[in-house]
């Protein structure tokens, strides 16, 4: 079955004060996933502290349910002054990284979002729309991730390949994200949920905050493998690999994802 999303920005019912207007653009326009001819990188700030990230969290959720799951890749990026760093006993999910690429995009409120590196970050009521119509571009490229782990000494070896079908340069980037972290979140109405299930958190980047150097040549494989020891507190079995290619120019060209232990 044709799955269809009708992009009802206007449904949302909680606006932030860091909201900006929505472009008409970003509003009301329909994809069919079957003609989606890339994935969609979800670059999600957010912080534990932060009482409306929850709302968007599920509102990210509702909008990939609605396309094929390889079709977007989220990645929840605790940062700003809303989110926890780890202190002994306490289970915190910001990162120096996380941090850096929110001053990057010169954050200054959290839920918000870069997608697909385009047009910096975007307010939780743009999300449907730029999503929608970032799957409506082409992309030259092909991307895949194989991962083999060794739970004996935690090092999983990461073997990238890309395929253009024309001369491509730009960046390789390479995350590793974690699912299923219980952890404390607050909620709306002064509430707070000591065991809410933390989804897609970006852990650390394997080849540098900004990535690698890519070139590929038409129609040319292009192959590059990686290895990254997981961190004793992080569950393996919940790991992934984020793999994506961008400039600046363009953005993200094209993004995958992989579990770690398969």
């Amino acid at each position: 079955m044709k799955k269809i999303f009708p992009i009802l920005v206007a449904s949302v019912a909680m606006v932030l004060a860091s909201c900006a207007n929505v472009d008409e653009a970003d509003r009301y326009k329909t994809v069919e996933a079957k003609d989606a001819n890339r994935a969609v990188l979800v670059e999600e700030f957010t912080g534990q502290l932060c009482i409306n990230c929850p709302e968007a969290h599920n509102l990210l959720a509702n909008i990939t349910k609605q396309y094929d799951e390889d079709k977007i890749i989220a990645v929840c990026i605790h940062a700003s002054a809303l989110a926890v760093a780890p202190k002994p006993n306490v289970i915190g999910l910001k990162t120096e990284i996380g941090e850096e690429y929110y001053k990057h995009w010169k954050g200054d409120g959290v839920p918000s979002a870069v997608i697909n590196r385009t047009g910096g970050l975007k307010p939780k009521d743009a999300w449907a729309g730029v999503i929608n119509r970032e799957m409506q571009r082409t992309t030259p490229l092909k991307l895949n991730v194989e991962n083999a782990y060794d739970a004996n000494t935690r090092k999983v070896t990461i073997n990238v390949n890309a395929l253009s079908i024309e001369d491509l340069n730009g960046k390789l980037q390479l995350w590793i994200v974690e699912d299923g972290i219980k952890a404390i979140q607050l909620l709306p109405n002064n509430g707070r949920n000591r065991e809410y299930e933390h989804n897609h958190v970006f852990r650390a980047a394997v080849n540098g905050a900004w990535g690698t150097d890519i070139s590929l040549k038409a129609n040319d494989a292009n192959k590059s493998t990686f290895t990254y020891t997981i961190d004793p507190q992080w569950e393996a079995n919940n790991l992934s690999v984020v793999a994506f290619i961008y400039d600046e120019a363009n953005g993200v060209q094209q993004v995958t994802r992989q579990k770690v232990n398969n």
